[in-house]
């Protein structure tokens, strides 16, 4: 029985995806007249998170195997991935500026038109969380501004765990007062959070806005929908 809703931010309640952050690159490339390489600048920032995770011994093949991995917030770990993205280039960029517009992309964020009135219909009926991989001042940042209504904000900052680790999501059943087995967790990442989820023995609903195929590996979710209108509906039918 589900008891509780635990919900991704970013990319599930709050419109921000890859795209975003390229634009973010643009305009930290744009002081340097090299914004066209906005792409390339996200690309080495990646490079770099991946790195720097597989040196904490995370595992790319079995992203929720193994001993907990050492934890540092964003904003100490990101400005190290822009120091080698800019190393890269050839570009000497502020990594400091850089992960503030990072940050401030993430805190000004606008969520989905569907974000506010699911989770309205949804806390009639269950306790109500944000669950997300972001540092506390940024996430609660984007969920005041857009006015969602939680019950529990949990950061990885103050869990001291990434998803798709399985603390995190302990973390919140725990602080929701409720049994894993008795947490739906909605998230848009199959790999962060349907596998996180579902490995800390919740169940998991997939908002797939893009229609995206499941990847391998990645066990089917209870839920598929391609909105959170479509979740409400699902989980509540014509009962709101």
């Amino acid at each position: 029985m589900i008891r509780a809703i635990a919900f991704d931010c970013y990319g599930t309640l709050i419109n921000v995806t890859d795209e975003s952050f390229i634009r973010a690159c643009e305009r930290i490339l744009a002081a340097h007249d090299r914004a066209h390489q906005s792409r390339e600048l996200w690309e080495k920032w990646l490079e770099a998170a991946r790195e720097s995770a597989r040196a904490a011994g995370r595992d790319p093949q079995n992203p929720v195997g193994g001993p907990e991995p050492p934890f540092a917030p964003f904003r100490e770990r990101w400005p190290r991935y822009f120091a080698h993205a800019f190393q890269a280039l050839g570009i000497a960029g502020d990594v400091v500026a850089a992960y503030e517009a990072f940050h401030d992309m993430l805190a000004n964020g606008t969520a989905y038109p569907d974000a506010e009135p699911a989770l309205r219909a949804l806390a009639r009926h269950y306790k109500i969380a944000v669950v997300s991989n972001a540092d506390e001042d940024h996430l609660r940042a984007a969920l005041a501004r857009n006015h969602l209504p939680v019950y529990l904000v949990l950061s990885s900052e103050s869990a001291r765990s990434y998803k798709p680790r399985r603390p995190i999501f302990r973390k919140a059943a725990e602080l929701l007062g409720e049994h894993v087995h008795d947490v739906l967790y909605v998230g848009d990442s199959p790999v962060t959070d349907l596998l996180g989820a579902r490995y800390a023995g919740m169940h998991t609903a997939w908002v797939n806005r893009s229609g995206a195929s499941l990847p391998a590996g990645v066990p089917k979710p209870d839920y598929e929908v391609r909105s959170l209108t479509e979740l409400v509906q699902a989980l509540l039918g014509g009962e709101r």
